[in-house]
């Protein structure tokens, strides 16, 4: 019966994932993941269930941050966590990372466990004043100014009137900060 299952169990029968694609499909449903109610039995509900689910991509929506999500038994999942359990067996820590930034990007190789800090290294930052990460116009003063921000502090790099400059500069105390959860300017995904 679907009762006696876990929502994990469930998720393993219901779904199988493609970690070349980084797509979910929905699978064929038995009757033991249904429970019967007053209007239709196990065996009908499977039946209505894989006439209109069976073999069709599952959580093609995009939420409002940006991941693609679906329902399950009425509770909401993200694709790239649940593609995390489908190909390890658990649910991930904290966080699954997209290591290029693509949160639509949902292939394995793009997909690695993250712990919350190194997944917030990993973001792109935002700004509008310069096409750079971590680099802003300071229009007060005139001139370009970079920082970073390391366990909640701010460390100044420096001031320049040439943005890139800045950015490699940010980009080397990135690596030496965050390692491989860097987020890069140069050499490395935007």
């Amino acid at each position: 019966m679907a009762e006696d299952k876990t929502i994990e169990e469930l998720i393993r029968i219901s779904l199988r994932y493609d970690p070349e694609t980084g797509e979910l499909f929905w699978n064929k449903r038995y009757e033991d993941t249904f429970s019967a109610t007053k209007r239709f039995s196990q065996a009908g509900l499977a039946a209505i269930w894989n006439s209109k689910y069976a073999d069709k991509p599952a959580f093609t929506s995009v939420g409002a941050r940006g991941y693609r999500h679906g329902k399950f038994n009425r509770k909401d999942f993200t694709l790239h966590r649940v593609a995390f359990l489908l190909q390890n067996g658990e649910w991930p820590k904290e966080c699954v990372d997209h290591i290029n930034g693509d949160k639509l990007d949902n292939r394995w190789s793009n997909l690695r466990e993250a712990s919350r800090a190194q997944n917030t290294w990993n973001s792109r930052g935002y700004s509008k004043t310069s096409p750079y990460i971590g680099v802003s116009w300071n229009t007060r003063a005139r001139i370009y100014i970079a920082s970073i921000c390391k366990d909640g502090k701010y460390f100044y790099i420096g001031r320049s009137k040439d943005p890139e400059a800045l950015a490699r500069k940010r980009d080397q105390l990135a690596k030496q900060f965050f390692g491989d959860y860097a987020r890069l300017n140069f050499n490395g995904y935007k």
